[in-house]
């Protein structure tokens, strides 16, 4: 059985994807070369089938440019999405510590009221 010529680039690229934890920007090296092999051996290589040999316009567009806006987390898209919910929860949550004579009992009443006196037989 014949090997793939393109078998090599192809390994080295996952290597490095691996190794960079899938950050695709940082194997532009490794990508490239599988492309050129797959340019000079797209009808002998296995590992060409899914490679397009031509970079579209809207490719290089979609290379990582840094932006001045700083990625919104999970929680605070949840929030933005759904602002009623989240005022509701927080005050029914805030309510129900505030107005918990256990919770109160165990983490507020010392810093209040003071130590609790002392009991002499």
């Amino acid at each position: 059985m014949k090997s793939d010529p393109c078998q090599k680039q192809a390994c080295a690229i996952q290597y490095c994807l691996q190794k960079n934890k899938y950050q695709e920007s940082a194997c532009q090296a490794e990508i490239e070369a599988l492309r050129n092999c797959c340019k000079k051996w797209s009808k002998e290589s296995g590992c060409c089938a899914g490679v397009k040999l031509e970079e579209n316009d809207h490719m290089k567009a979609k290379t990582h440019v840094p932006s001045d806006k700083p990625e919104v987390s999970r929680l605070r898209r949840w929030i933005y999405r759904n602002p009623r919910r989240f005022q509701i929860i927080g005050l029914s949550l805030g309510l129900t510590i505030f107005f918990s004579r256990p919770l109160y009992d165990i983490f507020l009443r010392e810093h209040i009221e003071g130590p609790l006196p002392v009991k002499q037989k």
